[in-house]
């Protein structure tokens, strides 16, 4: 009678599929962290389009004012920096003037700024900036501008 001997490859295979095992756990864990980095970059870029696309809107709506003839006042030197009357909106997510509180609405904060132009006082410099409404308004310093547009208002006795 033969008697059977014990084979070099017995579980191997066994041994094989661990390995793939743990090679696809890691490929998953590496593809889900790239699908949430992905995920919470691309939500960050439409909010920050958005953004300049509120920006360019309120320097479009001076611009026609100032075309029409309409005299566009002169801001207080910190409006950017705080809400001054006449300077600064909270706006929701449509583009829609909110309520002040972020939590009645107001997702984003718009001020802007109308200075002289230096060395020409007829003219006078636009500045926009688009914040994030709840940062600003919990005063975190995180209120970074998501956008910032400069534009010159035309003379308007020419």
């Amino acid at each position: 009678m033969r008697t059977r001997g014990i084979a070099s490859t017995d579980g191997a295979a066994l041994v094989e599929v661990m390995i793939a095992v743990g090679l696809l756990v890691v490929f998953c864990a590496g593809t889900a962290q790239v699908i949430t980095w992905t995920a919470v970059t691309m939500k960050a870029m439409r909010v920050e389009t958005y953004a300049i696309v509120l920006a360019e809107d309120k320097v479009e709506e001076l611009l026609a004012e100032a075309a029409r003839g309409v005299t566009v006042e002169v801001s207080p030197l910190d409006a950017l920096e705080r809400d001054c009357a006449g300077f600064a909106e909270y706006l929701d997510d449509h583009g829609r003037p909110a309520s002040e509180a972020p939590e009645r609405g107001g997702v984003f904060l718009r001020r802007w700024s109308v200075r002289p132009l230096p060395g020409d006082e007829t003219r006078r410099v636009l500045r926009v900036r688009v914040l994030d409404a709840a940062a600003a308004h919990a005063g975190t310093g995180s209120s970074r501008a998501a956008a910032h547009v400069t534009a010159v208002l035309p003379d308007p006795d020419r």
